[in-house]
């Protein structure tokens, strides 16, 4: 089986999954997204439709690669030599990263979120001073 690996970037400030919100209707209780994780995720669906190009949704095992890239904070920002990139010790926590881009990923890059079998690396940064925040996801189909 011949593999492609299908490579999205996702532009701007990498969003966390919020927690679930609740509203009660009489007896019944409706979840929904913090209005936060919800357009971020839209967002991130669209470049992700993008980056398929017209196909249909991975159907078998998947392997996942994220790079998730934090602005600079200005306090941090220097005039002289510019700060290179370091690691992201803060929150939001890389496991609710991940699953903001599942969540939007399913029935776009892949039919469900639990065909993902393996990740190959997954990272948070600071990116160096001046850069672009994003995201950049790398898929591949592993097996059916």
């Amino acid at each position: 089986m011949e593999s492609s690996v299908i490579v999205v970037t996702i532009p701007g400030e990498p969003k966390a999954q919020g927690r679930a919100r609740a509203v009660r209707f009489g007896n019944s209780v409706h979840m929904y997204d913090p209005k936060g994780s919800a357009e971020w995720k839209g967002a991130a669906a669209w470049y992700m439709k993008i980056a398929m190009k017209g196909r249909p949704p991975i159907a078998g095992a998947v392997r996942l690669s994220a790079t998730f890239l934090f602005a600079m904070p200005k306090s941090r920002c220097r005039k002289k030599a510019p700060r290179p990139a370091e690691w992201h010790t803060k929150k939001p926590d890389l496991d609710n990263l991940l699953k903001a881009v599942k969540d939007a990923a399913k029935g776009i890059l892949w039919v469900d979120d639990s065909q993902v079998c393996e990740y190959a690396t997954v990272n948070k940064r600071t990116e160096r001073q001046g850069a672009a925040p994003g995201v950049t996801l790398w898929v591949e189909e592993i097996g059916k």
